[in-house]
């Protein structure tokens, strides 16, 4: 057992030895700066599960160790999932708060309970954890553990403040947290690395000045990349160009801190969905939708619903980055917002409607091809019956002829004067246009009827046949709208054809569309 420790010890030794600075040197412009996080986010994965692999360690001593040494590994193993999976590291020190009072430990028991507090406005608990927090008296507080209380304290309220956009609130928390800044930087050693950082947050509170920029360069210059205190600063440093407007520096400093990041392994971050915001105002539409769908990525895996909710105020930007991007970006989004149970309810209303344009369309294409039948049958009945005008044309022109040689004109003139042969023809032709037309037009008779009043339709004994007023209405929905052309089709006179028409517009339910609504029976919609 005790080989099997010290193998344990080994391993973390190595694996912490392993996570070393994959950057020798700060990149100097915006497109190195954008290069470099592009090479880091590929190797993202190597970062988190280094922390991971250091969590899995503490977790295989804790097997071997009695309950005082299994205190400070929950500890250890929050601290390991801090800023990484907020749930993961409050569960560990809420179990080593449990340890130490069974074993006595109220120092270490005291400060696990502030750590746990201070992640509860990252779970979207605030008034719960400031609450918890106030209840701590400062004088209360073990010696050594002054420096965590007002650490976790100044955390504490200024996440607190983030959630109010009440300004009173909002401001009231932001001076809790600067006050224990201002206490806790009287505690900690001299230049030290952490006095120095909370020396740059409150003066960059407090004055926002140059002064305040030259602190924080400064700050940067002896930080090491893949410390959570750079990339803090560096997103510090990054807000206060964004207040004075320079928005190259906004960009470059924010995607240095979101490099930090990603080598730290913070999950709980706010560089990488305020630069791909940036990104897109610039028009990098690309960098800037991957980076927020990173972003928003974190955030969910984080646990910390706070920065889910801070993630998430860029989905408008998302949004338009989406409809910039080919088929493949639309079907990532469609990812991304399911996680949002959006996606669901879009995919389901886009199936729904192609289906229905599916069967619309072949319904549509069905009737085409039976319209498309019917009227090739009876193109044909047509040109049959103008080859029978034809020879009856030609019949009667050798019938004059020979009436006009034997000198028979008073019996040709006769012949023409009784009007049998124009009325034979007539019915000849109506009895082909009825046909073709209603079949053509199979509801004709009763769309029109839909058209009259009730008590006002039209009677037909024989539904394969029109009336005059049914054949004056087929002219019309054929096109043929002027009255002298229906005159001479129907054989009536244009007096007639006009009060026929003026009679039916005096049948219809609406006289003003009659016509027009005529025009549209049977179409193909």
């Amino acid at each position: 057992m005790e080989k099997l420790r010290i193998f344990a010890l080994v391993a973390l030794v190595a694996v912490c030895a392993s996570n070393v600075s994959a950057i020798e040197k700060l990149p100097s412009t915006v497109s190195e700066a954008l290069e470099c996080l592009d090479d880091v986010l590929q190797r993202r994965d190597y970062f988190r599960q280094e922390r991971v692999r250091r969590a899995d360690s503490l977790k295989y001593l804790m097997t071997t160790s009695n309950d005082r040494e299994k205190v400070r590994h929950c500890e250890d193993i929050g601290n390991v999932f801090f800023a990484y999976n907020t749930d993961s590291a409050a569960h560990y020190y809420s179990k080593g708060v449990e340890l130490a009072n069974m074993v006595g430990d109220s120092v270490a028991s005291q400060r696990l309970d502030v750590k746990r507090i201070a992640l509860l406005p990252l779970q979207g608990v605030v008034t719960v954890g400031v609450e918890a927090y106030e209840r701590y008296a400062y004088e209360d507080i073990y010696p050594e553990n002054k420096e965590e209380y007002l650490e976790s304290g100044s955390r504490l309220y200024f996440h607190a403040g983030s959630f109010f956009s009440n300004d009173s609130v909002h401001t009231d928390y932001y001076e809790k947290s600067n006050e224990l800044s201002r206490q806790l930087v009287e505690l900690l050693p001299d230049n030290s690395l952490k006095q120095n950082f909370f020396k740059a947050t409150i003066l960059y509170a407090e004055e926002k000045s140059p002064i305040s920029e030259a602190c924080m360069k400064d700050l940067l210059a002896e930080t090491e990349i893949d410390n959570p205190i750079f990339a803090q600063t560096a997103c510090m440093l990054a807000e206060y160009y964004e207040m004075i407007g320079k928005d190259e520096e906004v960009r470059y400093y924010y995607a240095v801190s979101a490099i930090s990041d990603v080598m730290s392994a913070t999950l709980e971050e706010v560089s990488l969905h305020r630069l791909g915001a940036a990104l897109y105002e610039t028009g990098d539409i690309s960098r800037a939708y991957d980076y927020l769908t990173m972003s928003l990525d974190n955030a969910v895996s984080s646990g910390s619903k706070m920065r889910a909710l801070d993630a998430s105020q860029t989905l408008p930007v998302i949004s338009q980055a989406f409809r910039a991007q080919d088929a493949r970006r639309y079907s990532e989004i469609l990812v991304l917002l399911a996680c949002l149970a959006v996606a669901f309810a879009i995919i389901v209303g886009i199936t729904v409607s192609l289906r229905k344009g599916i069967v619309k369309r072949d319904r549509l294409k069905q009737r085409l091809v039976e319209t498309n039948r019917i009227k090739d049958a009876y193109m044909g009945e047509f040109l049959t019956l103008s080859s029978i005008y034809i020879e009856k044309l030609e019949e009667f022109n050798r019938f004059a002829g020979r009436k006009i040689a034997a000198g028979q004109i008073e019996e040709l003139y006769n012949f023409i004067k009784s009007g049998k042969m124009l009325e034979e023809q007539g019915q000849q032709f109506y009895d082909v246009f009825d046909n073709a037309f209603i079949h053509i037009y199979p509801t004709f008779i009763d769309d029109v009827n839909a058209l009259f009043k009730e008590d006002r339709r039209i009677s037909v004994p024989d539904k394969s046949r029109l009336n005059t007023e049914l054949r004056i209405l087929a002219f019309m929905r054929l096109g043929l709208d002027d009255s002298q052309k229906i005159a001479r089709f129907s054989g009536l006179s244009l007096n007639t054809v006009y009060s026929y028409r003026n009679k039916l517009k005096g049948r219809a339910k609406n006289r003003e569309t009659f016509e027009r609504d005529v025009m549209k029976i049977g179409e193909i919609i």
